[in-house]
């Protein structure tokens, strides 16, 4: 949940923050959104109203809160008008938790926090300060004096005083030793690799057969909805001010904004989401906004970097589980692929059996007799890519887990084939090592954590309070 559930170690305040228009925009747009809304009534807490002119302030908290702890000047930073509100809406129901279980704060806990962030070499620079807080309010739309500023400092003191106060998490060595032999324990191994095509027969498929495995697996061929996405690119060559961007906002349909403009709208025709992102090379969050449209409904102008663009729904087509006429040869190939691989886990587990019975402990040798794929893997870490068999964190667990020259009592099915995996050596932890890093894993732990009750501490929050912004469309 955004920035507003950041954890205890936060970074040190920017001297200088370099004027960053879109999110200047964007700060600055949250507030003045609000402005046009009114005195709408929101939220109603413990029999009062809640109205917007009472939300403001905790807007302006959420956009401040952003300036202090994100780097606007990251190129990938996204920051929208969604999100500040969002976050100002967290701020509200964890302020008000706050004020309901007295917690304060003092003018000592303020000034404290000032002199941290906003002195060097351990001496607090006034000046430097007062220029920053005539820095973020020229730049990000705040009439912000010290008192002010001061003020929303300490609303940021008691949401972590809140933190402190309601979470209590604990982690045990034990936590810490797992996660320090994740990251550092190395392992390799031996496997016996059975392919499904080994077992793949292709031949003397009856049409009753074709038809019961469609009847009985309908789910395996359903097609995703689709779409046909209308998009307007607004380019360099449009010469178009930010003010006429900005219009651009208030139409609302495909036919206005084909009516009002001379802009190019290209269409995609029926396509799925991951189409989209290839084809306009737009990011996932767009295209999820594209397929969510009504028909008919834009976006409004939505910043690419260098251009902008408009989406809208001209067309969709819902998901839908084709006809076994259409689809029939799909439906014989997923057939044998289902019998293969099944055929393959037979053979494979009565290998283990054998495997098992003969205590066998050379997998090579064994290979080699039985006319098997046998390969060995150098030393690798939980995380990494393991030669043969990929990135996956289900087999580093089991590998991991097994004693040395250890064969696993289960065989393994992925995507291309059967494994039975056997671990060769595994480097041990080292002590000294951990007992130097322990502080480091236990804040690592404790964080995660602490996290996971943040989210359940929100959510139980959303459900006491309730607040309903008006659209920002």
């Amino acid at each position: 949940m955004l920035v507003a559930i950041r954890g205890k170690h936060t970074k040190k305040v920017l001297w200088v923050i370099a004027v960053v228009v879109i999110a200047a925009f964007v700060l600055s747009g949250a507030r003045s959104f609000l402005d046009k809304k009114r005195a709408k009534a929101i939220a109603e807490i413990n029999g009062q109203t809640v109205v917007i002119s009472n939300f403001k302030s905790y807007v302006d908290l959420a956009r401040l809160d952003t300036i202090l702890y994100s780097n606007l000047n990251k190129k990938d930073q996204k920051i929208t008008i969604e999100e500040i509100i969002e976050k100002a809406s967290i701020y509200y129901r964890l302020l008000w938790k706050a004020q309901e279980e007295g917690i304060e704060v003092s003018d000592g806990e303020v000034m404290e926090w000032i002199n941290r962030n906003f002195s060097r070499s351990g001496k607090f620079r006034r000046e430097s300060y007062q220029q920053y807080i005539k820095h973020i309010s020229r730049n990000f739309g705040f009439t912000l004096t010290m008192r002010s500023f001061e003020e929303h400092v300490r609303n940021l003191i008691l949401i972590d005083k809140l933190w402190k106060n309601s979470l209590d998490v604990s982690v045990t060595d034990k936590e810490v030793e797992t996660l320090y032999a994740m990251e550092n324990q190395k392992a390799k191994i031996a496997y016996l690799f059975i392919p499904y095509e080994k077992f793949r027969v292709d031949v003397g498929i009856k049409p009753n057969e074709i038809e019961e495995f469609y009847r009985d697996n309908t789910v395996l061929f359903k097609r995703e909805p689709t779409v046909n996405i209308a998009y307007a690119l607004i380019t360099e060559k449009d010469k178009m001010s930010p003010e006429e961007i900005t219009e651009l906002a208030k139409l609302k349909t495909l036919d206005q904004l084909k009516e009002k403009t001379s802009l190019e709208i290209k269409k995609t025709g029926l396509i799925k989401r991951a189409d989209l992102i290839k084809e306009v090379e737009v990011t996932q969050e767009i295209a999820q906004l594209a397929f969510s449209l009504g028909l008919n409904q834009i976006s409004p102008p939505i910043d690419l970097g260098e251009n902008f663009i408009i989406v809208g729904k001209e067309d969709e087509q819902p998901a839908f589980i084709p006809s076994l006429g259409e689809i029939k040869p799909e439906v014989k190939e997923a057939l044998i692929v289902s019998r293969a691989r099944e055929e393959t886990n037979r053979f494979s587990s009565d290998l283990l059996i054998e495997i098992n019975q003969e205590e066998t402990k050379n997998l090579k040798t064994f290979a080699n007799k039985n006319n098997l794929e046998f390969k060995q893997t150098d030393f690798f870490k939980y995380f990494d890519y393991i030669d043969g068999l990929g990135l996956n964190n289900q087999v580093s667990a089991i590998v991991f887990s097994l004693a040395k020259d250890e064969v696993h009592s289960k065989v393994i099915a992925l995507d291309k084939g059967a494994y039975i995996l056997q671990l060769k050596d595994k480097t041990p932890i080292d002590r000294s090592d951990l007992q130097n890093k322990k502080e480091e894993y236990y804040n690592k732990i404790e964080e995660r954590k602490l996290f996971i009750e943040r989210l359940k501490f929100i959510t139980k929050l959303n459900q006491e309070i309730i607040i309903k912004i008006p659209s920002v469309k």
